[in-house]
């Protein structure tokens, strides 16, 4: 199993499954002391049955609570999109080797950010890579009703 402590908040996890078999999983740990949060990308190897840290980037405060997306493609290249610290705005880093390196891919990859996002899920579909996000909150409408924003499609 992973090394999971009380004194960290793990969240928004994903996992796929790599074409060779292995698993790769990416989630944000966050330090309840300290409040830094941490990008971190596990694989599992099901012929041992062992997890293990392939890469972790220090993303700073609050990133507590950000989503994080896995896709793999057909070529093998896995593409890991995430929510930056602003909170309303994608990046993606790419790897060629099983999440054991990785390279920048894009940054500020949405025409319009205006609102926060607070889930999201990527997949490859016919040569396309599709990405559905969440804004996140909602608004209270003058007459009291909420006005819940409703998830996005980006090609």
């Amino acid at each position: 199993p992973l090394d999971l402590n009380d004194e960290d908040m793990y969240t928004r996890p994903d996992l796929i499954r790599l074409h060779y078999g292995d698993l790769l999983g990416a989630y944000y740990e966050k330090s309840l002391a300290s409040g830094d949060g941490t990008l971190v990308v596990v694989r599992y190897d099901p012929n041992t049955g062992l997890w293990e840290s392939t890469w972790t980037s220090l993303d700073g405060a609050n990133a507590d609570d950000r989503p994080v997306s896995l896709v793999a493609l057909p070529s093998g290249r896995v593409v890991m999109f995430w929510v930056d610290a602003s909170g309303s705005q994608v990046n993606a880093t790419s790897s060629d080797d099983n999440g054991a390196t990785w390279t920048n891919y894009a940054n500020s990859i949405l025409n319009d950010s205006a609102q926060p996002i607070s889930g999201m899920a990527v997949s490859y579909s016919a040569g396309v890579v599709l990405m559905l996000t969440q804004p996140g909150g909602s608004r209270r409408a003058e007459n009291g009703t909420v006005d819940k924003p409703r998830p996005r499609l980006h090609l």
